[in-house]
């Protein structure tokens, strides 16, 4: 309501659960499996792109002045979809978490339990 009183452009990410990229698989990397998972983790990473996405994107693209888009990579089960961030938005995670969906367990570079 705010953005079409004010004629203003609002548009929300909605995000889950952040990763650090070594327990996700992507192009640096092959996947690394660990005990944690969320279906909706995304790695750091492909959270700035889509926020850049998101301030990039055209007017003409946006089919209002406020659009909400749920950002999570590819799931392996195809449940849940981000096509409409892909479509609208143009932005493509770079990481994956098929990996996650494991239950082999590893641990971060450093040795240690780090938070997540």
């Amino acid at each position: 309501m705010f953005s079409e009183h004010h004629g203003i452009e609002v548009i929300t990410l909605m995000y889950y659960n952040m990763k650090h990229t070594w327990n996700l698989g992507g192009p640096e990397q092959e996947p690394v499996y660990h005990e944690d998972m969320v279906p909706f983790s995304t790695a750091w990473q492909d959270c700035g792109t889509a926020v850049r996405a998101a301030v990039e994107v055209p007017s003409e693209r946006l089919a209002s002045n406020y659009e909400a888009f749920f950002i999570f990579p590819d799931l392996p089960h195809r449940k849940f979809n981000n096509e409409k961030t892909r479509r609208v938005l143009g932005w493509k995670p770079r990481y994956h978490v098929e990996a996650l969906w494991n239950k082999e367990t590893r641990l971060p570079p450093s040795g240690l339990h780090e938070a997540f």
